[in-house]
């Protein structure tokens, strides 16, 4: 049997068995963190489908981890670059085993990954010189 997406499109193993898929198109800044939500669903339920079955197989830490982290292998491919958003939004996914505020955000406005990560950033450098100059100020 062919290998077939677990998450994304209407002939994925999500599609046939849950009702629900991510949009089809390739991984890019919309549908990453969408797929990436759904790895940590079948995380904390514990189980996941099979490329070549769609059968229910064990969603073991160790296999989210290496999931997540192709989604930038793939979108590198799809996208011919590379993203510090999606980089980011993974490692803290891996790492937290849930999505920061500045992504939730994003995908509920539906805005651009790295729009967001930016503005966060910018945010962050913000509060960071705020502290410091309320330490060297004391």
């Amino acid at each position: 049997m062919s290998k077939r997406n677990v998450y994304e499109g209407p002939h994925s193993c999500y599609a046939v068995h849950e009702g629900f898929y991510v949009e089809d198109g390739g991984v890019n800044l919309k549908t990453a963190p969408k797929i990436l939500m759904l790895m940590l669903r079948d995380l904390k339920r514990g189980w996941t489908y099979d490329r070549s079955t769609c059968e229910r197989i064990p969603f073991t830490e160790e296999h989210f981890r290496r999931r997540a982290r192709y989604l930038i292998a793939l979108f590198k491919k799809h996208a011919g670059r590379d993203s510090k958003a999606l980089r980011a939004l993974v490692d803290y996914v891996v790492e937290h085993k849930e999505p920061p505020s500045w992504a939730v955000e994003a995908m509920k406005a539906g805005e651009d990954l790295e729009e967001a990560y930016k503005r966060w950033l910018a945010k962050a450098e913000k509060k960071r010189k705020r502290e410091l100059v309320a330490v060297t100020t004391r």
